[in-house]
């Protein structure tokens, strides 16, 4: 009985936590409140980065296709972190991996924030459970599009783009309505390997 019930307990919560995704994705969200300490006891506040775009990505060193999408937030953060792209790195290792993530971050050439020992209720918030995940907020601090599993780095891009563009941001300064980037369904399921 114990075998029958583990079997179906994992699609079923797949199947929830999917349907509970797909409802919410597409509509733009308020922001949870959340804060993130960085080794070095600096708190960050998602709330401060209004008028900024936010990337936020959950992550962990054991996760292979966490690590195979960091570059491609490396290479955002370049291109657009001067257009007022943030990106907010928030690792699932525990706080004394810390070690394991610096030598991730150098390794990949992180140059943007990360936390470590991101408790699993901050993801929650956000309505996703496993890593990778990856929030996209807009300049107004809500919640545009979520990823679950590794991202489509085409199309992050051009969301990007379209929230980073200076047509956008004057939209955004005369609260004109924001234009919608759609809901952000990554071809590949979430299922970081521990």
């Amino acid at each position: 009985m114990l075998k029958f019930m583990r079997f179906w307990i994992i699609p079923l919560t797949l199947a929830l936590f999917f349907l509970a995704f797909s409802a919410r994705a597409g509509a733009k969200e308020p922001l949870p409140s959340l804060a993130f300490r960085e080794a070095n006891g600096r708190e960050h506040s998602l709330k401060q980065y209004r008028g900024k775009v936010v990337l936020l990505n959950f992550w962990a060193t054991w996760c292979a296709p966490c690590l195979h999408e960091l570059p491609v937030f490396s290479e955002l953060y370049m291109n657009y972190s001067s257009k007022g792209l943030v990106i907010l790195g928030a690792s699932l290792d525990e706080a004394n991996s810390r070690d394991a993530v610096d030598a991730t971050a150098r390794k990949f050439k992180i140059s943007y924030p990360i936390f470590i020992d991101v408790i699993p209720e901050a993801m929650e918030s956000f309505g996703v459970e496993n890593v990778p995940a990856t929030i996209l907020l807009d300049r107004e601090g809500r919640i545009v599009d979520r990823f679950s599993g590794e991202v489509d780095p085409v199309l992050l891009n051009r969301k990007i783009e379209l929230l980073t563009s200076e047509r956008h941001v004057s939209q955004s300064a005369h609260g004109a309505n924001q234009p919608r980037t759609g809901a952000g369904k990554s071809p590949t399921p979430a299922g970081g390997e521990k």
